[in-house]
């Protein structure tokens, strides 16, 4: 008697970029996440500084037709990827926790 053996499939798009995060696959397109990227960038230089729960509400007023159910799990990845890159810090001493740009941009 055979088993079944799960494959996992192949995705037919190289671009995709396929996370895995509690059982579930998420496809992550590279439009997406640099729209987010610029979207999360221009909301934290407009504002200098900014909550954690103001910077995803001000970008999600920003794009928010832009995606469906899914802003959720662009904007926590993309905020991490800027995080970890050290092009976003949290401001020192601020409560609750405050996003800043590590450098600033030229208007």
């Amino acid at each position: 008697m055979k088993k079944n053996i799960s494959v996992p499939i192949k995705s037919k798009n190289p671009s995709e970029k396929i996370i895995n995060k509690k059982n579930t696959a998420f496809n992550f397109l590279p439009e997406k996440i640099d729209l987010m990227r610029q979207a999360i960038v221009t909301v934290i230089w407009r504002r200098d500084e900014i909550s954690g729960a103001k910077l995803e509400t001000e970008t999600k007023k920003e794009i928010h037709e832009l995606f469906s159910s899914d802003f959720q799990n662009y904007f926590d990845k993309v905020k991490q990827d800027l995080e970890s890159k050290g092009l976003i810090e949290l401001a020192p001493d601020k409560k609750p926790p405050h996003f800043r740009l590590k450098q600033k941009l030229e208007e």
